[in-house]
């Protein structure tokens, strides 16, 4: 179902893309997509908990498929079981970039985070809005997604360009919930300038 609904996700930009973007004029997909990109393999085996940046790098095939299909490449239809025959695939490829992940380097968590304390016990970071199902699953389904694969030919002479990107927890101290959202927030600095010709 997750698919389906990717695909759909990028039907609607194959569609409004022609229609409506001018040459140069940057695309930004963002929030939360519900599809975890963390590969959730522990990289030291002397810690025995999950770490945000170390153990981030690697995609998982669930990251790889969302990227896959909302590119429009699509995905091995076997993937889903031998008789599935829907490979998700669009009419056209898009060229889009998880910023967060180019940027950083790994797949920022942005739900279900946790805390170690100084002896090494490990929390929950948040326990007020999220589910106790969800504590400390370390997800990363939070995104900035960006397409401006012209951005040097440029209609209006102005260009747009990613300057920075990032996680926002939004803590709350003093409050009877620690953070405003059971997800941290995502947010990128997008710089416009005018180039002259």
């Amino acid at each position: 179902r997750r698919l389906a609904q990717l695909f759909e996700f990028h039907e609607f930009v194959e569609r409004v893309l022609p229609a409506h973007r001018d040459s140069g004029e940057p695309v930004v997909l963002t929030g939360d997509f519900n599809v975890d990109s963390r590969n959730h393999v522990l990289t030291d085996p002397k810690i025995a908990y999950e770490r945000d940046v170390e153990d981030g790098v690697q995609t998982s095939d669930e990251g790889a498929g969302m990227m896959s299909v909302l590119q429009g490449h699509g995905i091995d239809p076997q993937l889903l079981g031998p008789d599935n025959k829907d490979t998700f695939k669009g009419k056209t490829v898009i060229e889009l970039h998880d910023t967060l992940r180019e940027r950083l380097g790994y797949h920022p968590v942005t739900f279900g985070n946790i805390m170690v304390d100084s002896d090494g016990t490990v929390r929950p970071r948040e326990t007020v809005l999220t589910t106790h199902q969800d504590n400390m699953v370390m997800h990363s389904i939070d995104y900035v997604m960006w397409h401006n694969p012209d951005a040097d030919s440029q209609k209006h002479n102005i260009v747009a360009k990613i300057v920075d990107v990032g996680v926002t927890p939004n803590f709350t101290p003093g409050q009877q919930f620690t953070q405003i959202s059971d997800h941290y927030g995502v947010s990128a600095e997008i710089h416009f300038s005018t180039e002259q010709k």
